[in-house]
């Protein structure tokens, strides 16, 4: 009879999932599964121990999905919160996980073991099943149980063949003293040696192949003491590890602790070296840094000297041109009496058509107003006179208007032709004229000063920057 017991924990779909095992999904569509025998199904767990398909229905039976999500926040929960403080301290926040993350990882998800005696044409009873597989589980759990944890197991009796589906997981404790799901390390710390130790670690010269020997050997032998006969194909390491590691688990975790501290002080040493490397690399930057900020001033210095440059040859163009304006402005200066003459002259005879006129508007307005007024009145329907009266009086009204703003024209015309006699305009303009001319000569002074201090302030500025060309040179 074949002996068969496999391991897993991923498949073309991803890490497997305990749904398949705890049958918490409708069987109907599935052809291997036998629905009706669906029930004689067995299961057990860390925390809930023994249940079946009844059991699934109560309020408080949880699913072993659920189990082992608590599982592992129970044991890892402390590790992986430790573990996402590291990593935000080392600015990496991207490598922060959950614990269900760490469930679902290839590396760290519990490992699936298929237990099974026979095969669909021949296969031994259920019950011996059992106690092979209770007894095992005991084995594996006074040998291994420090580094690893058996979560849950079912007993399938609704396909072809009866067999088991037991998952467990490896931890072992970090540099740090945190549990930490980690297989390799875990059989390390049990003891185990690596089938080659004269060649490296890799897929096929691992703990691991030694730790499925000696498990495999095990089970067969418990096969053997229920009276079975199986197939035995020889595995490295099985046997001679289970007679021998009783006697060096004590020793060998003495060098494995021994070696974890020489590891830890050469990380310590490494971690020193490269915080060393770091300040100096600083150190260079921020030199860099420097240099080049030091550089990029001198450019801008250049670009500053560069535009005062033009400025102060555009400033002595332009005050140049203000030299040459002031010339003009000091020859006309000679034209500034006949000009007020001519000025004063022209302004007076506006001012006295304005004046006049203004006058006479504001005499007359009231009377115009007045007759306006009683043409308003005379309109209003309230007065009872007949359309033609009242048309006359209008009429009346409109011609007295217009006599009264001929007599206003006539007296404009008097009054500005009186006020426009030479000798009346004469004495009045020469009065303007001494009121503008302090003015207009006070007015040429200021801009002649204006230009004189501009010109005083160029030549210091240009002073100044050729000290300062000098010094920077």
């Amino acid at each position: 009879m074949k002996g068969t017991r496999h391991n897993g924990r991923s498949g073309k779909n991803g890490v497997y999932n305990p749904l398949h095992n705890d049958r918490r999904f409708n069987p109907e569509h599935s052809e291997h599964i036998d629905n009706e025998r669906v029930r004689q199904n067995i299961y057990w767990d860390c925390y809930q121990g023994y249940t079946t398909m009844e059991d699934q229905g109560k309020e408080n039976n949880f699913s072993f999905e659920q189990i082992e999500l608590a599982f592992y926040e129970e044991h890892y929960g402390n590790y992986v919160m430790k573990q996402n403080e590291r990593h935000v301290k080392a600015r990496h926040p991207d490598r922060c996980k959950e614990v269900e993350d760490v469930w679902k990882n290839k590396k760290t998800c519990p490992e699936e073991s298929i237990y099974q005696l026979g095969t669909i044409d021949e296969h031994a009873s259920v019950e011996t099943l059992i106690l092979v597989f209770d007894e095992f589980k005991k084995e594996f759990d006074k040998r291994f149980g420090s580094n690893v944890h058996i979560i849950d197991w079912s007993l399938h009796m609704d396909e072809a063949t009866p067999h088991i589906h037991e998952r467990h997981v490896f931890d072992a404790t970090n540099r740090y003293g945190e549990i930490e799901p980690k297989q390799e390390t875990a059989l390390e710390e049990l003891g185990f040696e690596l089938p080659d130790p004269e060649k490296k670690r890799s897929k096929t010269n691992n703990r691991k192949v030694v730790f499925d020997s000696a498990c495999r050997t095990m089970f067969l032998d418990i096969c053997k003491r229920h009276g079975l006969e199986l197939d035995e194909e020889p595995s490295y390491g099985g046997r001679k590890y289970l007679e021998k590691q009783d006697y060096i688990r004590m020793k060998q975790k003495e060098e494995i602790a021994n070696q974890q501290e020489t590891i830890l002080m050469q990380i310590d040493k490494v971690n020193e070296n490269r915080l060393e490397l770091a300040k100096q690399s600083r150190y260079v930057r921020a030199n860099e840094e420097i240099i080049q900020s030091q550089e990029e001033k001198i450019k801008q210095q250049d670009t500053e000297f560069a535009n005062n440059s033009d400025r102060i040859f555009k400033q002595g163009d332009l005050i140049e041109e203000q030299r040459e304006e002031l010339k003009q402005l000091t020859v006309r200066i000679e034209d500034v009496e006949t000009l007020l003459d001519e000025v004063s002259s022209e302004a007076y005879d506006k001012a006295v058509e304005k004046v006049a006129k203004e006058a006479m508007l504001a005499t007359r307005r009231d009377d115009i107003r007045l007759a306006e007024d009683s043409k308003k009145w005379i309109q209003d329907p309230k007065h009872k006179a007949s359309k033609r009266e009242k048309d006359y009086a209008i009429k009346r009204l409109d011609g007295l208007i217009r006599k009264i703003e001929t007599a206003m024209e006539k007296v404009v015309i008097r009054i500005t032709k009186q006020l426009k006699q030479p000798e009346k305009k004469k004495a009045v303009v020469e009065e303007i004229k001494k009121e503008v001319k302090p003015s207009i000569r006070e007015r040429l002074a200021q801009n002649v000063a204006k230009i004189q201090r501009e010109e005083a302030e160029r030549k210091q500025l240009n002073k100044g920057k050729s000290c300062s060309s000098d010094l920077e040179l």
